[in-house]
């Protein structure tokens, strides 16, 4: 897996690559929610350097996929390893802002979302309510 500075914009912006295709399906209207959230100005990069880090994203889990047969979407040491990554409240508040934003876009509930939501919060020690008061 490619390597990024913690708490970087773009260790930021891959949590929020991976929650965007957790579901195997990557929706316009998840896009679309960034740009109206601005969420690029909250990450510290640019759309197009987000885009860059999603894409790299994908084909790590493409590799990986050809090395094992299946693409491991949830792979937990995967997951934990992208979300260790940020370690800053302020970040980590922001980034779930923005996932939470992402699992709501399509209105569909994914299982494999709300579950790598709910890891995510886990692990952050954070709450829906701090997500939900939290700004952008």
């Amino acid at each position: 897996m490619k390597s990024y500075i913690p708490n970087s914009p773009e260790a930021m912006a891959r949590l929020v690559a991976m929650m965007i295709v957790t579901d195997a399906h990557v929706d316009n209207r998840e896009i679309a929610v960034l740009d109206t959230l601005k969420a690029y100005d909250a990450l510290g990069l640019s759309r197009e350097d987000f885009m860059r880090v999603s894409r790299d994203y994908c084909s790590q889990l493409v590799e990986e996929a050809e090395e094992f047969g299946d693409v491991p979407l949830l792979d937990p040491n995967r997951a934990d390893a992208v979300i260790d990554l940020v370690d800053v409240k302020e970040k980590r508040l922001i980034v779930a802002k923005l996932l939470l934003a992402v699992l709501n876009a399509d209105m569909d509930h994914d299982d494999f979302e709300l579950i790598l939501f709910e890891h995510i919060l886990d692990r952050w020690s954070l709450s829906r309510d701090n997500v939900l008061a939290a700004g952008l």
